[in-house]
């Protein structure tokens, strides 16, 4: 038996030193290890030693595998692709040199798969204070509720109340932001709300990332069998339909831990603009942008935040999905990753604004500002995949706020199955992931 153990044990002895042979070298303290030691690599994304002699300057954090371009520009094709994104402090204050525009290019799987980083640099006394903003967009559109719901579902015939007629065994939604407009339903529901099942818009599914948008009040009545009034004692007023616009915000400034970096405002959920005292210390820090591909995301909107003004009319010229909405008095959004130099007054020294732009093809990117980033088409090698295989604020197009009365299938132009979930556009559950 004792002969057993002693073999059991220089067995388990000798199978443990194979494991650590096979993972690599144990870890040894580095004054007994010999040759030179292994640094500790420091993380891309940690705050980095201020480089006053480099002014105010935003960079892609790139590495062998991410060739990322961030350049200053507008997206034309007379862009410098060597441009540095940056703005010295000689800069005089509200000139074109101290309010740039910058474009970070990046091919569209990289983005996909890797998100961004940038880093943002500050020199010492060139600002007393820095601002840092990250885009945000509405992904549904918010709106408010109908204020009246009439109950006729217990009534084999149709009844008539308040001028309005109420076909039997249904419930009757009448709109006071669409003035004359009522809606015949079998349930009680408000299209803007995505996380309830009996929202036809959301075909009977609900997704983690959706949220009830629907803001307002209503009031509700239950008809009597007489079908000329309301039961008194079933009407009940200033009921919520318990939404926020902020629900249906997305985008980098609404990542959660780890890698937040704005705070949210717990009364209306918007965003919380950040604020770094730099006067005496400059800042060297970071900023993270998640892989669309970790949120369940099926596009590269949710990092892309590229827009030419042409492609988007409106009056704001940005894509609908930042814009206000005026109906529900959902505010315009953030549709910049933005740095602000500002004097302790908030007064603007400096500016710079970043725009994402995803590219489609390899072989337009390698042209540079003469490539162009939207290629279209199928690739001829493998079958007939699209060449366009992420979307962006340039494939979904001049979407504009649709009437939820008008449409049945959709609360979004076009039709829901040219796009997938992303601004405004209805899920359809063939194309939105399941967490």
């Amino acid at each position: 038996m004792k002969t057993k153990y002693i073999f059991l044990k220089l067995f388990f002895i000798l199978f443990a030193v194979n494991l650590f042979s096979c993972r690599g070298a144990i870890k040894t303290d580095a004054s007994t290890a010999t040759g030179t030691p292994t640094p500790t690599p420091v993380s891309p994304t940690a705050p980095q030693p201020v480089e006053n002699s480099s002014g105010f300057n935003v960079k892609a954090i790139v590495n062998t595998e991410l060739n990322y371009i961030l350049h200053r520009g507008t997206g034309i094709v007379s862009d410098d692709f060597s441009a540095e994104c940056k703005v010295d402090p000689s800069a005089v204050q509200g000139s074109t040199d101290s309010d740039i525009m910058c474009i970070a290019e990046a091919k569209e799987l990289d983005l996909y798969f890797n998100g961004i980083a940038f880093r943002y640099n500050v020199p010492q006394s060139m600002c007393d204070y820095v601002k840092v903003e990250t885009p945000y967009f509405y992904n549904n559109q918010p709106g408010v509720g109908p204020d009246i719901v009439i109950n006729n579902v217990s009534n084999a015939s149709p009844s008539t109340y308040l001028g309005y007629t109420i076909p039997a065994n249904k419930y009757l939604l009448v709109y006071s932001d669409a003035p004359g407009y009522t809606k015949v339903s079998e349930a009680i529901y408000c299209p803007y709300d995505y996380k309830n099942k009996v929202n036809p818009f959301v075909n009977g599914q609900v997704y983690p990332s959706f949220g009830n948008c629907c803001t307002g009040t209503f009031t509700s009545f239950v008809m009597s069998t007489d079908l000329s009034s309301a039961i008194s004692s079933s009407t009940q007023t200033g009921q919520l339909w318990n939404g926020k616009n902020s629900n249906c915000l997305a985008g980098p400034a609404m990542q959660t831990a780890p890698y937040e970096i704005q705070k949210v405002n717990k009364t209306n959920g918007y965003p919380q603009i950040m604020y770094y005292n730099v006067l005496l210390s400059g800042i060297n820090n970071a900023y993270r942008v998640v892989p669309p591909i970790s949120m369940d995301w099926s596009d590269n909107t949710y990092v892309a935040n590229y827009f030419s003004s042409a492609d988007h009319g409106g009056g704001s010229n940005v894509p609908m999905a930042f814009r206000s909405v005026t109906s529900s008095t959902a505010p315009a959004t953030q549709p910049y990753y933005q740095f602000t130099c500002l004097d302790n007054h908030e007064e603007v020294k400096a500016r710079i604004r970043i725009m994402v732009r995803d590219w489609n093809s390899a072989a337009e990117y390698a042209l540079g500002a003469l490539g162009n980033p939207d290629a279209g088409g199928s690739e001829t090698n493998f079958g007939s995949g699209p060449i366009n295989d992420y979307l962006d604020f340039k494939d979904i197009g001049n979407l504009s706020f649709a009437s939820p009365f008008s449409n049945d299938t959709s609360i979004a132009v076009p039709d829901i199955d040219s796009f997938p979930h992303n601004s405004f556009v209805t899920p359809d559950p063939s194309e939105v992931p399941k967490n």
